[in-house]
């Protein structure tokens, strides 16, 4: 059998295979080593998640927003985020410091590739509370998230995007739009069976609304939603 493949009719169609390999091995290892070249020595900051919640306490009820950034870029020093947007009728420019959660307490001088850093901003921050009062048009006033190395801005994530309209729209219609599919008898015979669902994409503006909304509970003389 192996004579037969390495006869002389098929040694031009084994070269250009092997050669064909080694080049495809030296583009993957080059791309492969392009890639980490590029993550050393460039800022790559992605926001892994952004929620808000709320809890009871003895006092009433709080409200939480959580913002969780991941490096995989280069080391950073000194990092802080602020949730930053445009004052009423875009006359100036708010830059809300949001701190480090008391576990992320360790990136605070050093954030290493590779690791998370979490944020939370909680409306027992009076003084925070009072300058969200004043983001009530997301359309306008434009919620974005900025994240700093040494006071130095290095990454910007925008809340707020025109085609967050549509993309409720679509996560109404998804949880519309299940079917569910039997895959087994069950007991009693009753069947057993699958839910098949449309794609759920997350909102970070719903998320940020529902903070402020609760912050605006705790505002005396406060009212209104967020709109945009």
């Amino acid at each position: 059998m192996l004579t037969d493949v390495l006869n002389e009719n098929n040694l031009p169609y084994i070269a250009t295979i092997v050669s064909t390999g080694g080049m495809v091995a030296a583009l993957g290892a080059w791309c492969v080593s392009w890639r980490e070249s590029r993550r050393s020595n460039r800022v790559i900051l992605k926001m892994r998640r952004f929620s808000s919640s709320f809890t009871q306490t003895a006092v009433g009820t709080a409200y939480e927003l959580k913002v969780w950034i991941v490096n995989h870029g280069i080391q950073m020093q000194n990092i802080s985020i602020a949730l930053g947007f445009a004052g009423p009728g875009k006359s100036g420019n708010f830059q809300l410091p949001i701190p480090l959660s008391d576990h992320s307490k360790s990136v605070a001088s050093t954030f290493l590739r590779g690791t998370t850093a979490s944020f939370m901003l909680s409306t027992i921050d009076e003084r925070a509370c009072q300058i969200l009062g004043a983001l009530r048009d997301f359309d306008e006033q434009r919620p974005v998230i900025n994240v700093y190395s040494s006071s130095f801005l290095a990454c910007s994530f925008p809340i707020y995007n025109r085609l967050d309209r549509f993309t409720k729209l679509w996560n109404r219609l998804s949880f519309r739009l299940s079917f569910k599919r039997r895959v087994g008898d069950g007991h009693d015979g009753k069947g057993v069976f699958k839910t098949y669902q449309l794609p759920y994409f997350e909102v970070r503006s719903e998320k940020l609304r529902f903070f402020i909304e609760g912050v605006r509970d705790g505002l005396p003389g406060a009212s209104g939603a967020a709109s945009g």
